[in-house]
């Protein structure tokens, strides 16, 4: 869903999924990407941050609480393969140029990127959780979107087979052109 600020895509989004969760009694969560604070990239701190809040919301919204055990401790496990974590503030560009060093030297090394292994790890886990009932989780303002939650979405369109949920994202499309265009 594509349209300036102001247009409505929030509003759409969240009625449509308040129609899913009533009419068609499937889960649907909404969750929204973080906008820049100054010149700080929010997404590039909290990596594949709408999809873990996202599994968080879907996995509320499940009633079977085993299920739900297993679909936030995969997820928990997700957040410790991430190679780096904390508050925004103790973030410094020091911290920023170490992921950069430790991501060349596990792609140097041969071994599978770390972020790859996130991702297939965060798509095991919706997976995971829809097989048990099918869901939508609509991402708001995907203009912000890091590089790893764009991976992810490209790691879903390679898979051939029907998968049992659905990504919607919203996003201003002249703002992503200018900041973030892996995610047109």
């Amino acid at each position: 869903v594509t349209g300036e600020s102001g247009f409505g895509k929030s509003f759409l989004i969240e009625s449509v999924a308040e129609g899913i969760r009533s009419e068609m009694q499937t889960y649907a969560a909404c969750v929204e990407c973080e906008a820049p604070i100054g010149k700080i990239q929010v997404s590039s701190l909290q990596t594949l941050q709408p999809f873990i809040r996202g599994l968080e919301a879907l996995v509320s919204a499940n009633t079977n609480a085993a299920k739900k055990r297993l679909v936030m401790n995969i997820g928990l496990s997700v957040l410790g393969l991430i190679p780096f974590a904390g508050s925004i503030f103790d973030m410094t560009k020091e911290v920023m140029r170490d992921l950069r060093e430790y991501r060349k030297e596990q792609e140097k090394s041969g071994g599978k990127n770390s972020a790859d292994t996130v991702v297939i790890e965060l798509f095991q886990s919706f997976s995971s959780l829809a097989a048990e009932n099918p869901f939508v989780l609509f991402v708001d303002d995907a203009q912000w979107l890091d590089p790893d939650s764009v991976r992810f979405l490209q790691y879903l369109q390679s898979i051939e087979q029907p998968l049992p949920f659905s990504i919607v994202i919203a996003l201003e499309k002249s703002v992503a052109e200018k900041s973030n265009t892996p995610v047109i």
